[in-house]
């Protein structure tokens, strides 16, 4: 896919314009630093107790990271360490939150078979407070969701020509039917 020069550097100025009032307000709002207690085995389940119980005013303040049974202090690579495990955990198939678009098997939509897992709505929750945490802390997360669920999250509305991304083949199918009569 070609990217427009022009369309890369309105983002990039939208996102230099987010991060310094980002830095305004934390600058504004010094915190308590919030710790966070987990073990590697249950980071995902850990981590979703430790965030789950916080207010989102809570969640401006800066975390750092304790793996339970670790030596070392979080200078910032034990916290960085958390979000790459955590950003793993997130697609685990384990807890049916998300799968891959039959398109790329890269990209992320929500499984249709998450209520088979009683937790997702609280999971979702969680996830959503971590993404967005990581925002907040100028953390990179590896991952990758579809165009359809950004636009969820945004407010805007999912139309038919987002599909082509989702699932090129369903798309195309969807097409044909829309642009050719069928006869019984």
């Amino acid at each position: 896919a070609v990217v427009s020069t022009q369309s890369t550097g309105d983002f990039d100025v939208k996102r230099r314009y987010f991060r310094q009032e980002l830095d305004k307000i934390e600058e504004s709002n010094r915190r308590e630093d919030i710790a966070i207690r987990v073990r590697r085995e249950h980071v995902f389940e850990e981590s979703f107790r430790e965030l789950h119980r916080r207010s989102p005013e809570e969640l401006k303040s800066r975390l750092y990271v304790i793996f339970e049974g670790e030596e070392g202090q979080d200078a910032g690579g034990l916290l960085r360490e958390w979000y790459q495990i955590i950003a793993r955990e997130i697609f685990n198939p384990d807890y049916a939150l998300f799968t891959t678009t039959p398109g790329d098997k890269v990209t992320y939509v929500c499984n249709s078979f998450s209520h088979y897992n009683p937790n997702h709505l609280d999971y979702f929750k969680f996830v959503g407070r971590v993404i967005a945490k990581a925002i907040y802390d100028n953390k990179y997360l590896d991952c990758y969701f579809s165009r359809s669920f950004y636009k969820h999250i945004l407010g805007q509305q999912v139309t038919f020509k987002d599909m082509e991304h989702e699932d090129y083949s369903f798309y195309k199918s969807m097409l044909f039917l829309l642009e050719n009569e069928l006869e019984e």
